[in-house]
Order: structure tokens, then sequence, then C-alpha cells
């Protein structure tokens, strides 16, 4: 059974999936962010966007290339400027590093740190406001999908942000699904991130970018994880959030709860620490997820 026959037997109706990454022009990322098991090349011209005077993409499709050439700059930037706190040792590495996310880990997934407000104009005039935190970019195959900012407690600002424009109706992982037998759904990105990290070989650790996502609304996103027979499994925070989170996902008949997690820890980083960090903490995070996925099997 495909996905949008389940859709119409569970969801009530048939959506039509759009094509993943179809939004113009890609923005090929350099660093190979986004490209798991793609060859890299150098980023192609962007085309200035005329179509529309929005850089607000549709709803299943990654923003417009001005917006992604325009954002691509602020990563790649503030990317360059979260290596340089790892390599002072600063208070944003260690809360990173707290999380079992080493300098390593946050360049290949493109993390970066803004340390003031930042406004880049477009050509149409618009202006996307950067928030001071860590930046966690979004990509999948070669689009910039959203950039979102885990602000500076200081900043006295919601605990996340995304940047205008922004599409958080995607898969953060999906770049690693297509060569992965099991996938499993955490409930956000900085798990995701750690999971990855330490996952068995074919095993993708992915996250919904929004929590108004679901895949009644953004259906290609199914199609993707039931291709190939992949078994699909959830664990989602120990919380009551969490657990309300997990029972909507548990609702899918191809969605099986992982084993809950040891020691009545919330999620993934608080095993990690609860382990006692380093390696002994990615050794108990990797035999976690290595165990729960093949009990399950």
């Amino acid at each position: 059974m495909g996905f949008n026959d389940i859709l119409a037997t569970y969801g009530g109706y048939v959506a039509t999936a759009a094509t993943v990454g179809n939004g113009g022009t890609a923005v090929v990322n350099r660093r190979g962010w986004g490209y798991s098991s793609s060859p890299l090349s150098p980023p192609p011209a962007m085309a200035k966007a005329t179509a529309a005077p929005s850089p607000l993409s549709a709803n299943n499709e990654p923003p417009c290339d001005e917006w992604q050439s325009a954002m691509w700059e602020v990563v790649a930037t503030c990317a360059d400027a979260l290596q340089a706190e790892y390599k002072t040792g600063t208070a944003v590495a260690k809360w990173l590093e707290n999380r079992g996310i080493t300098a390593a880990t946050a360049h290949g997934r493109g993390l970066g740190y803004c340390a003031h407000w930042q406004t880049v104009e477009l050509e149409n005039g618009e202006k996307l406001k950067v928030a001071p935190g860590i930046l966690i970019p979004c990509f999948d195959a070669g689009n910039l999908w959203y950039v979102k900012v885990r602000t500076a407690k200081a900043a006295e600002l919601p605990k996340y942000l995304l940047v205008k424009g922004s599409n958080a109706r995607v898969l953060y992982g999906a770049d690693n699904v297509g060569g992965a037998a099991v996938v499993l759904l955490v409930e956000g990105e900085f798990d995701a991130i750690l999971g990855q990290a330490y996952a068995p070989v074919g095993t993708a650790i992915v996250t919904m970018g929004a929590a108004t996502m679901t895949l009644k609304t953004s259906p290609q996103w199914g199609n993707l994880l039931l291709s190939n027979g992949r078994r699909i499994f959830a664990a989602m925070d120990s919380d009551t959030a969490g657990q309300g989170a997990m029972a909507k996902w548990l609702e899918w008949p191809f969605v099986s709860p992982a084993s809950p997690l040891p020691g009545g820890v919330k999620d993934l980083s608080d095993l990690w620490k609860a382990e006692g960090g380093g390696a002994e903490g990615g050794t108990a995070v990797a035999k976690w997820i290595g165990e729960s996925v093949t009990n399950m099997c």
C-alpha cells in the first residue's frame, strides 16, 4: 500500500505529492550539507526571482532561489563563526558540547552562530531578520528549506525562531533517508543531530521541521519514508507534549514505537548526559538506537 492509499484510508483524503526539491534552481551547498551521498558541485548562478514579489514558498516547496542564495551566505558566515567559538571554547560551544554535538558534527550539519541581530535585504526590498543564537539550517537535495534559530537566553525571545520566508514543512534529516533501511523519528533537530552521529549504519534519524507539519499536509515526505520498504519508528520526548506527539504518530499504521528510553530520561540528549557524555554517552545512544529498532523489527 502506497502512502497516498494510506492517506485515503486513515487521513480521509488523497493529497497529490509534490516533487521533493522542486523549487527552481537548486542552491547546491559547496560544503556538502544536505548531500550525504551525492557528489558535490559548485553553486549554480542564481536566477533573479521575478515570478513572485515575496520569498515565501509554496506549501510543499523550498523557498525561492533569491531567498536561498541570501540565506546561504548567512548560514556559511555563521557556520564559520561557530567553528571559531569551538576553537576558543566559548559558552556557545560548551552549550552544544554538553548536548553531545562536537565541532565536527556541527560543521557537518551546517550549524552556525549569530552573535547579534542581522538584517538581509532582498532585491524586492523585503527584509529578513536573523535573531542572535545558534542557527539550524535544513538542507535537502541541495535546497535550503529553512533557517531556525535557537535564540540566546539573554535576548528574551521565544526559544526558537524561524527566519521569515523559511518553509518548515520538511523532514529534517531527509538527506539521510535514501540509503536507510530503518528510520527513527525524534522530536527536535538537536536530538536528530546527536542520534545520527551515533546511529548504526543504515539508520536515519529525522524530525519534522515544525510542530504543525503533518504527513497529511506534506505527503511527499510520507512517500519518501515508505519507499523501499523502510521500517519507521518513533521516539518522542517523555514529557506530556512529547507523548501527545507520539500518540499522533502511532495513528499511522506504518509507524511503530521505539523501545522506551532507559532510566526515565526525557530524550536522546539526556540519555547521552546520563551516561557520562563523551564516548560513553555516545555508546549508550548507539546501543539504545540499535536495540530499540532491532528488537521491534
